[in-house]
């Protein structure tokens, strides 16, 4: 069961405090809950492992740019399994975030990077 976190008061949606801890631990706990809702990490992990369910391509097959993420304090899946991944691609860049865990994809901060650096790889195609 997710927590209802409702919505964030207003003093956390002005401009002022949108790089507080508070607004960063609110955010955090939003994706986390709406990445984890009905979610089965344990056939989540076989797919991505590409075990018992195809996903469709094989992890060599991928042509196009891919950068991988992965948290140095990882402590469900070894930094090793993920740099493997990323050498089985053809043009895959492979980053640490130092200090971080697993759940990127739950992380307010490390989010906010990832889709901001989409977004300016996007102004650049159109420019």
């Amino acid at each position: 069961m997710s927590p209802d976190l409702g919505e964030p008061s207003p003093s956390l949606l002005d401009q002022h405090h949108r790089n507080s801890p508070a607004y960063n631990s609110y955010l955090s706990a939003s994706i986390w809950a709406a990445a984890t809702t009905n979610a089965n990490p344990s056939v989540s992990l076989l797919v991505c492992l590409e075990r018992e369910h195809s996903i469709g391509f094989r992890y060599a097959d991928v042509a196009v740019p891919v950068v991988i993420h992965h948290g140095s304090e990882d402590t469900r899946v070894p930094i090793e399994n993920a740099r493997a991944v990323a050498r089985d691609m053809k043009r895959a860049e492979f980053r640490v975030c130092k200090g971080e865990g697993h759940g990127l994809m739950g992380n307010a901060k490390v989010m906010a990077g990832v889709l901001g650096e989409l977004a300016e790889a996007w102004r650049g195609r159109r420019g």
